[in-house]
Order: C-alpha cells, then sequence, then structure tokens
C-alpha cells in the first residue's frame, strides 16, 4: 500500500477510537447528539415563532402535540420559513402551507395531482403536495438531466419540498409512466 493510503487508514483509525472513547466515557451510551430527539419545526422557526404557529393551528381545530414540519426550507434573502406542517384536524392527517407565520389553506385530500406552494419560478425553494394515483414527481433542469423528488406520505397525502435553480420542469407520473400532471417553473 502507498503511504498516503497508511495515512487515510490510521486517520479513521483515531477517528474510529475517538468516537468509542465519547461512547465509552458516556456510561456506555451515545453522545448527547444522538440522544436529542429532532425539532418539530426543523429549526425553521425560531421557539417564538413556532409557539405562534403553534397557537394557529390549534385555532383551527389542529392537536398542538402532533404538530411537524414535512418539508420546508428558508427563504433568503428575507430569511423566512417556508415550510409544510402536518398534524391532525377532526382525527384526520392534513397539511397546510405557512409561510412565515402565515398558514395557508387546509389540506386533507388532494384532488389533482400536483399542488404546488412557493414562488413560481425555479430559483427559491417549492413545496408539493401530490395527489391520489401519482406514484413518482421528477423535475427535468434545461439539460435534460431527471431527479427523482423524495416524497413523504403524511396521512393519504404525498408531499415533497426542493428547491430549484434555473429553468426545471415537474411531472407526476400514475402508474405505467403516465404524466398525469406537468408544470414548466422559469428562472
Amino acid at each position: 500500500m502507498s503511504r498516503r493510503i497508511w495515512m487515510i487508514l490510521a486517520a479513521d483509525l483515531a477517528a474510529g477510537a475517538a468516537f468509542g472513547g465519547a461512547i465509552l466515557a458516556g456510561g456506555g451510551s451515545s453522545p448527547s447528539v444522538f440522544q436529542s430527539s429532532p425539532s418539530a419545526s426543523w429549526g425553521l422557526f425560531s421557539p417564538a415563532q413556532w409557539q405562534t404557529v403553534q397557537t394557529r393551528f390549534v385555532r383551527r381545530g389542529f392537536e398542538p402535540a402532533g404538530l411537524r414540519v414535512v418539508g420546508g426550507m428558508m427563504l433568503l434573502p428575507q430569511r423566512r420559513p417556508l415550510a409544510l406542517v402536518a398534524g391532525t384536524n377532526k382525527g384526520r392527517e392534513c397539511v397546510v402551507p405557512v409561510r412565515g407565520v402565515q398558514l395557508g389553506p387546509t389540506t386533507c385530500d388532494v384532488d389533482r395531482p400536483l399542488v404546488l406552494f412557493g414562488p413560481r419560478h425555479a430559483t427559491m425553494g417549492l413545496l408539493g403536495l401530490v395527489g391520489s394515483g401519482v406514484v413518482g414527481v421528477s423535475a427535468t433542469d434545461r439539460a435534460g438531466r431527471v431527479t427523482g423528488l423524495p416524497l413523504i406520505q403524511v396521512g393519504a397525502i404525498l408531499t415533497f419540498a426542493d428547491t430549484f435553480a434555473g429553468t426545471v420542469t415537474l411531472r407526476a407520473y400514475g402508474k405505467g409512466g403516465r404524466v398525469l400532471a406537468r408544470v414548466d417553473l422559469a428562472a
């Protein structure tokens, strides 16, 4: 083996030993970073903003304990959160888009293949809801590169969140690869 490979191997072993030492120093448990539970607000909202959002959801009849961000991003340059927040309303899982601390419409069923929230150009973040019958969503850039978007299930609704740079075309696909919806977003 070359000297470079030996140095990389030695560095990896040292890092592994340090991690193991941290676990042993903690009484056999993993370091506290692994013990913390994720924030329901994903850190997109300040504690005061999240409290405001929760209060507004409760006014709409949502149960406060289950509220959580299922997709989101920070809009620049204003540094305002844009998020899809999910929760239980009258026994049903529903999703609400939130811009800053302003709640959008409550959606418990999606009657179209693709519903988008956010700026209608592809240089910012975009949140989406996917209707029944859709099995996948893709984004195609100007050069023809296709990327599949990860979908998160919330009750009967599938959601996604992503950012795009430049012109992009979103497609929602049904079974057999049939295109159910197409949206062109210009830069």
